[in-house]
């Protein structure tokens, strides 16, 4: 997991696995993404069920698209 900002205020991060889908970005509490596969990602504005931790970030029944995320991502780089 990569996230830019600092713990406590986390800006963006992302998960991917050697740079191939599955890929999942958060940024802030204003938008999410996942792409699965070689499409076009999902997107939202605004998800429910998004909440912020020191070092990460959960979802919840988080729906984007057909996709709907359950889970944690903890940062594991910092970048900024």
């Amino acid at each position: 997991m990569y996230c830019s900002g600092e713990p406590g205020n986390i800006h963006h991060i992302i998960g991917k696995t050697n740079n191939q889908p599955p890929l999942v970005k958060a940024e802030n509490s204003d938008f999410a993404m996942v792409k699965t596969g070689h499409g076009k990602p999902f997107k939202a504005n605004q998800p429910k069920g998004v909440s912020y931790t020191d070092d990460g970030v959960s979802f919840d029944e988080t729906a984007l698209g057909s996709a709907v995320l359950n889970g944690t991502m903890t940062c594991t780089q910092w970048e900024d």
